[in-house]
């Protein structure tokens, strides 16, 4: 595996899946520090609002990462189909 990354191959391919990865990463991070703010935020209100949030929450996440997944595979097949990985 490690042979496997001193390729110059490899590490360009590494560092484009990387390219792609890391602002993906970042963006469900920051999603998820919203989502706990917004929490914080109505916790001062009252248990049955807290409810309705984290449920609000969970249901936005569940189409986020859909909607993230569909971007990933449709950035990776038009990756493919002009030969970019090869």
């Amino acid at each position: 595996m490690l042979k496997n990354l001193l390729n110059p191959n490899v590490k360009k391919k590494v560092k484009v899946v990387l390219t792609l990865a890391v602002p993906t990463v970042i963006e469900n991070f920051l999603i998820t520090i919203v989502g706990f703010v917004d929490t914080l935020f109505v916790s001062k209100i009252g248990l049955h609002e807290v409810s309705a949030v984290g449920i609000t929450n969970a249901i936005i996440a569940i189409y986020i990462a859909v909607f993230l997944a569909m971007g990933i595979g449709t950035s990776s097949l038009i990756a493919g189909s002009i030969h970019f990985f090869i």
